[in-house]
């Protein structure tokens, strides 16, 4: 087969990427599985998506406070496809899956071999394997959210979905549209049906990626490095194929952790548990603390292996990506400002999740997923599910944001829903 393009390009990466992951070139379950993923990803680079309706979109009001946007975005937090699984990892390793990363040489920058990972030294070619590595277990669509808002222990996901909120919120109501300056054009339109376009511009139709790193440090090292992880692989070929050449694809970086603002000053940022989640307030009683927020425009995506991918209930091979950035085009936007106003995280998705499933499905998952599973010194067991974060045991504790070091590919830390 004789590829050329953004195709070739799009299909070494895969290579690479399934290397990494443990993809050998010898056994044939892992030969014929390669091949697939080549045929899957050049079917995704054609596929296309229905336009987008933008006199629709003018319409659209976002909720004017942190806690209603907030409310907003879980209630249409949503999973694609009819089947639901949650994937469990054997070796349970802290860090990203991929078990190999690529060696360079310095004057080509091409790829010359593949090393192991110090962390996953200890495992025998065997149990690197992802065919045996990884386990799925279907669940339903209650379960999986309930999951994620109230039994894992992890505050990446509840967190990441709670910055996106706020960046929307005040985004809406006081950014202008980075490409034409067109004050109150922007709309949120995420959740889990509008991959790649959380935020679209209403005017001059450009559309914005939002994405969160744990602090500017990592927002730094990922605009060095340029290779930034991203969602669905298809779901962006479907977005490409289907806007006007020249429409603008900007991806939008948010630190979790603020920093000094232009006045020099430096405030602080709250957490108070709920559970596992957390109450946001403002220590500071003006806008001190900022997270400052970094544009640039999308220059290319290409496809990542990532544990979903290995699932053998589906008919497809799914895939994440890598976002490449035009450097160039990077810029500080805006800073994102927390005023004096609390979030209840904790109480808020309860409320939207008895909204969404009954009260009587809550209280039933809380008794079999939390009650259920609470050992005799009070604490709770861990969720087998590899999946985001959630409520789970009940504290009083306040820490300060710039605190949590958080995954920052929490998004694949999740169901291998796309």
């Amino acid at each position: 087969m004789l590829l050329k393009g953004l195709e070739k390009e799009a299909c070494e990466e895969l290579q690479h990427s399934l290397h990494e992951m443990g993809v050998n070139r010898s056994d044939d379950e892992h030969v014929k599985f390669r091949k697939r993923a080549i045929k899957t990803c050049i079917a995704d680079l054609s596929r296309m998506d229905k336009r987008i309706d933008f006199q629709a979109l003018k319409k659209e009001a976002f909720p004017k406070t942190y806690g209603e946007a907030y409310a907003h975005v879980l209630r249409n937090d949503t999973v694609s496809g009819e089947q639901i699984y949650l994937y469990n990892d054997d070796l349970d390793v802290d860090g990203f899956p991929e078990p190999f990363c690529r060696w360079f040489d310095r004057r080509t920058g091409e790829v010359i071999a593949y090393q192991r990972k110090q962390e996953y030294q200890r495992f025998s070619s065997a149990q690197l394997d992802p065919f045996q590595r990884f386990g799925f277990n279907e669940t339903t669509e209650e379960e999986l959210f309930f999951e994620r808002w109230f039994v894992d222990d992890d505050d990446a996901a509840c967190d990441g979905v709670l910055f996106e909120a706020i960046l929307a919120c005040h985004a809406v109501q006081s950014v202008p549209c980075f490409n034409c300056k067109f004050k109150k054009a922007l709309r949120w339109t995420g959740g889990g049906n509008s991959a790649w376009t959380d935020m679209i511009c209403t005017n001059c139709r450009a559309v914005y990626e939002i994405k969160t790193k744990a602090n500017m440090e990592k927002v730094e090292n990922a605009l060095k490095w340029n290779n930034i992880p991203g969602g669905s692989f298809s779901r962006w070929c479907s977005l490409r194929n289907s806007v006007e050449p020249g429409r603008k694809m900007y991806l939008v970086i948010l630190p979790r952790k603020s920093t000094i603002n232009r006045r020099r000053e430096k405030g602080k940022f709250t957490l108070t548990s709920s559970g596992h989640c957390h109450s946001v307030s403002s220590l500071s009683h003006s806008f001190r603390t900022v997270f400052p927020v970094t544009i640039a425009e999308i220059d290319k995506v290409l496809p990542r292996v990532y544990p979903g991918s290995f699932n053998p209930n589906r008919q497809t091979i799914r895939f994440k990506s890598n976002v490449a950035l035009k450097l160039a085009t990077k810029a500080k936007w805006f800073d994102l400002p927390i005023p004096d106003e609390a979030v209840e995280v904790g109480q808020i998705a309860e409320k939207v999740f008895k909204e969404r499933f009954s009260e009587e499905t809550y209280d039933r998952l809380m008794h079999e997923l939390v009650l259920g599973s609470e050992s005799g010194d009070g604490s709770i067991a861990a969720s087998e599910g590899d999946d985001e974060d959630a409520n789970g045991t009940v504290s009083s504790i306040a820490e300060e944001l710039a605190k949590l070091e958080m995954p920052d590919d929490w998004e694949d830390l999740a169901s291998d829903s796309e």
